[in-house]
């Protein structure tokens, strides 16, 4: 048995295999007139497949560009209309992040925030921002373990993430307590 994962990719998979392998007979008939008829029996089959092409403004040159691109451009007929070839490109490969995270539970983001703020010099915004991401990854902790992240934890992470280039104490400034718990009914978050 043949499977289509082992057949040719169809360059127009809204038209099936079966007007693929239509056009491909096509092209190897010899008599022009024949192939041009049996081109024009195609586009019949291509529009009854396809009916919604029919609100496409100039469908018709529309499925006769689809014909000929199906052909690969190698079909000789007396075409009713100019041909518009189109060129296929392929988008470029996105590249995989290379980047390994150390603290799943924090993420990349907060890793990369981290190693920024270690690069700021030591002020109020400087504070502010590690309390914030401070919050965050307190927040992660107790989402990912599902257990109460201490002030401690935090600072000795932050310190392990930037290679100590910065260290934070939020004894001094304590971060925001972030509840566990379900307020209606009282009991621990489940993760789902």
């Amino acid at each position: 048995m043949e499977y289509n994962t082992q057949r040719p990719t169809l360059l127009m998979p809204e038209y099936g295999r079966m007007v693929q392998q239509m056009v491909n007979e096509a092209i190897q008939i010899e008599d022009r007139t024949e192939r041009t008829r049996y081109a024009e029996a195609i586009i019949g089959v291509m529009r009854g497949l396809n009916p919604q092409m029919k609100n496409v403004p100039n469908y018709r040159e529309k499925l006769w560009d689809h014909l000929a691109y199906i052909s690969g451009y190698q079909l000789d007929i007396d075409y009713p209309f100019d041909i518009h070839t189109v060129e296929k490109s392929t988008p470029p490969a996105i590249p995989y992040p290379s980047h390994q995270v150390n603290y799943r539970h924090y993420g990349t983001l907060i890793e990369r925030a981290l190693q920024e703020i270690g690069t700021l010099p030591n002020n109020e915004e400087k504070v502010g921002l590690l309390r914030g991401v401070g919050t965050r990854m307190k927040r992660c902790i107790a989402d990912f373990r599902d257990e109460q992240p201490d002030d401690r934890r935090v600072e000795h992470d932050i310190e392990r993430i930037t290679d100590g280039k910065t260290t934070a104490n939020f004894s001094a400034h304590p971060l925001a307590y972030i509840k566990t718990e379900n307020k209606e009914s009282g009991k621990k978050r489940r993760k789902k």
